[in-house]
């Protein structure tokens, strides 16, 4: 093993703070969904509001922030694993199989549910049901996370599941990481990884420099090879985490002011736009769960928690619900911004608590340092 993966990790294996930036991601891509299309004509009464038009840049801060967090999971239970197996390898079938063991249950429940909700909405008005039924090349797509490789069935069912997909892409691609991580040090691998994801990227802004299609402009931007870096860099940060290494600028609130700086001014840079916006939530995570043991846990901060326990079913199911909530409310004197994201988190919650009950495989239970 490489002297830069070798590891003196904290007790713990999980960090309850990172619960709480699960929380407001969730939220943050919530709201976002939630808001209309900038080119929608079904605008809510208040969505010309300034504060609620830079909530537009939820969805992507939230799906970062997913991306850096997988890395950050999924390679610091490795470098448990090296402390306490000295000749620790991972044997990669198995970790994968662990993998789609966690995600597939409620993977599978939102989609049954979406198709379900979709045929029961077909018969209420009385309508053939299988036009409110994706096509059955769709639905095989999905089932094998192969849908964000094509833009018919990129935002197929679900739009939000391409998160997924892309997702079980990047598990794939960690064995070559770890493998480059071994043999040149995690340092290099971590550039070779941001190299190789700028060329990709530029080759996708060439591509799509005259293209009208979004959802080719999705399969172009959003696949595995385009967002690789911002799930390797937490996985760079959970080495150093484990190491126990002090990053010499660890002021959270630094790295939050540049967050939404760059949210804002560098969303016309296509090329570096998630690749910045991934270093510095980066550089935030490193920062928080350094210090993580002087943040007193403050019960205030339960419900975002609860919702950080809860973000991988809230992500898959809340998309379902908006398109029929919104609808009802869509001739309303009601139809505000925050009338409907505070009806699709009622529906949402408790689906997603009996989704995280009975189908999602939790992970250790974190207990904050009270």
């Amino acid at each position: 093993m490489n002297a830069n993966l070798k590891t003196d990790v904290f007790q713990t294996s999980r960090f309850w703070t990172l619960d709480i930036i699960k929380g407001i991601s969730v939220l943050a891509v919530v709201i976002f969904h939630v808001l209309p299309d900038v080119n929608s004509k079904n605008n809510l009464i208040d969505s010309s509001n300034f504060w609620i038009n830079y909530l537009r840049y939820g969805g992507t801060l939230g799906v970062s922030i997913f991306f850096v967090l997988s890395g950050f999971g999924i390679h610091y239970s490795q470098a448990r694993r090296q402390v306490s197996e000295q000749n620790f390898q991972p044997i990669w079938s198995k970790f994968i199989l662990r993998r789609l063991q966690r995600l597939y249950p409620a993977y599978l429940g939102a989609i049954l549910l979406s198709l379900f909700i979709n045929s029961a909405w077909g018969l209420i008005r009385q309508h053939n049901i299988f036009a409110y039924l994706p096509e059955s090349w769709d639905i095989i797509a999905h089932l094998l996370f192969l849908h964000t490789l094509s833009p018919k069935t990129f935002f197929g069912i679900i739009p939000a599941l391409w998160f997924v997909g892309t997702l079980v892409q990047l598990y794939l691609l960690y064995p070559i990481f770890y493998k480059l991580a071994q043999l040149w040090g995690i340092n290099r691998a971590l550039l070779v990884v941001i190299l190789f994801t700028l060329i990709t990227r530029l080759i996708s802004q060439y591509l799509t420099s005259d293209l009208i299609d979004q959802d080719l402009r999705s399969v172009l931007w959003f696949n595995s090879p385009q967002r690789w870096f911002e799930w390797c860099m937490g996985a760079w940060v959970a080495q150093q985490v484990a190491q126990k290494n002090n990053f010499p600028v660890s002021y959270i609130s630094l790295y939050c002011l540049l967050i939404l700086i760059w949210l804002a001014l560098g969303s016309s840079a296509n090329l570096v736009y998630e690749p910045v916006l991934g270093c510095l939530i980066g550089l935030m995570i490193w920062s928080l769960v350094i210090k993580e043991t002087n943040i007193s846990y403050s019960k205030w901060w339960y419900p975002i928690f609860l919702l950080g326990k809860l973000s991988y079913p809230v992500y898959l199911l809340h998309q379902i619900f908006i398109p029929y909530i919104r609808s009802a409310l869509s001739d309303s004197a009601f139809n505000t911004f925050s009338l409907l994201l505070l009806l699709v988190l009622i529906i949402t919650l408790p689906i997603s608590m009996l989704f995280h009950h009975f189908l999602e495989v939790s992970p250790t239970n974190t207990k904050p340092k009270l």
